[in-house]
């Protein structure tokens, strides 16, 4: 809802806005590699001042959109190559 030219914002704790380090600690990255990331429009940023925040949610969408299930480990590869050939390791 507007008023006067302002835009009421819902007071909920999911619209509370995050900064740079803490963003790029839920991403598991340092703030320098998140600012790039942010330079380069892979995530929105919202300017407040001259301070950067993030969205919770875009965060977390940032993160969905990037998930990929793991591969399988063959088997082979947790063998020792004398294993393999049935000689017992040394």
């Amino acid at each position: 809802m507007a008023t006067d030219g302002l835009i009421e914002m819902n007071s909920n704790a999911s619209s509370k806005l995050i900064d740079v380090p803490e963003a790029a600690a839920l991403l598991d990255v340092s703030p320098n590699t998140l600012r790039q990331w942010l330079s380069q429009g892979r995530l929105p940023l919202i300017k407040v001042g001259r301070l950067t925040k993030l969205r919770p949610q875009d965060v977390q969408a940032f993160i969905a959109r990037h998930e990929r299930p793991a591969r399988p480990v063959a088997e082979a590869a947790h063998t020792r190559p004398a294993e393999r050939d049935g000689e017992p390791s040394r």
